[in-house]
């Protein structure tokens, strides 16, 4: 087990470096650290958790040297996709959005892309466009159920007026994403065109490095996510979701809150289907009881697989991304969660900052 603890904490050694700062924050990506955290689950589970988790995090943990050649590639593939000689050109006909908060993941990766401009270009951000804007360049690293772009792109629609407005003019959304999940995509699009009154998707498109494909309706749907069978536990705590506090709209989703017996067709996530279901249900069982143990639950959205839409009768998002700065709240609670005496593997920075 001390050997896959090490191959684990060498992946993920970066997380939050930056930050450690010897007083407020000073978790390091140890074999140690990740021991003690493997430690806090059953003594059968402990060392087969390790080793799925060893096969899945080269597929789902981001570093920041990562995220410095990804956003230099998907630009490079964005500008020649949209028929422009190279990315400069395309740039000057491109602005960047700004719409998150100092301490929010968007905003430190366009700290990244500024290096990236100064060190090709000698220019920052802020000096494009040089002409008339024909894009807006959303960025960010993570898009689950979608809902903060929607905030962000209705703000700035609402804020913006482009030759009479942003519906009265030519400007294109283009959206880059570590990862993006394919069900809160196409929710995210048909809720934007509902809130702004017109198809305002036509003219967003998105490019990921990882698809998170979660939407059981579409054929060969990967389900790269952590997404269990039926099973008593999960029913158990969905009739404990439902009676957990007093809401003021109906529950929903219900028929989606586990994965088909069927699904994946072929697995290609998980190393193998039966390792997939045994993962899927420790990671479920252990979450279950971190919220049971909880006293005063105040958090509508809060599921043993990561949180999710309040009205969502679920298990969770079930979102398996990790990057450089943080873990998203839509990933299984027993990687972040730190309430109760509960050790996190990933120590969140900011939530709800």
């Amino acid at each position: 087990m001390e050997e896959l603890a090490h191959q684990i904490s060498e992946i993920i050694l970066c997380y939050r470096e930056d930050d450690i700062d010897g007083c407020f924050y000073n978790t390091v990506m140890t074999p140690e650290h990740v021991i003690n955290w493997v430690n806090q689950f059953d003594e059968n589970d402990r060392e087969f958790l390790l080793s799925e988790l060893l096969h899945i995090l080269p597929k789902s943990y981001f570093s920041k040297d990562f995220m410095l050649k990804f956003l230099d590639v998907v630009l490079t593939k964005v500008s020649e996709d949209l028929g422009y000689e190279n990315l400069y050109n395309f740039l000057l006909d491109a602005q960047i959005i700004q719409c998150q908060g100092s301490k929010k993941s968007q905003t430190e990766i366009l700290i990244l892309l500024d290096e990236i401009f100064k060190d090709k270009f000698g220019k920052s951000i802020k000096d494009f466009p040089l002409g008339d804007v024909k894009y807006w360049i959303y960025i960010d690293d993570l898009l689950a159920s979608g809902g903060t772009f929607k905030r962000n792109i209705i703000k700035e629609i609402e804020h913006h007026a482009l030759d009479g407005g942003f519906k009265n003019s030519n400007v294109e959304i283009v959206c880059l994403f570590i990862g993006l999940h394919s069900l809160g995509w196409k929710n995210t699009k048909y809720s934007l065109n509902q809130a702004l009154s017109w198809n305002v998707s036509e003219r967003i498109k998105a490019y990921m490095y990882l698809g998170f494909e979660n939407n059981i309706k579409e054929t060969g749907s990967k389900l790269n996510i952590v997404y269990p069978k039926k099973n008593e536990e999960g029913l158990n705590f969905l009739d404990f979701l439902e009676g957990s506090f007093v809401r003021d709209y109906p529950m929903r989703n219900e028929n989606i809150a586990f994965r088909p017996v069927h699904l994946p067709i072929t697995e290609e996530f998980y190393s193998s289907p039966q390792s997939r279901d045994r993962y899927e249900n420790i990671l479920l069982r252990k979450g279950i009881d971190l919220i049971h143990n909880t006293q005063n639950l105040t958090v509508e959205s809060i599921r043993p697989l990561g949180m999710t839409n309040p009205s969502n009768k679920t298990l969770g998002t079930g979102s398996h991304f990790f990057t450089w700065r943080n873990i998203s709240n839509t990933c299984p609670i027993v990687f972040w969660w730190e309430a109760n005496g509960w050790y996190p593997l990933f120590p969140v920075k900011n939530r709800g900052v």
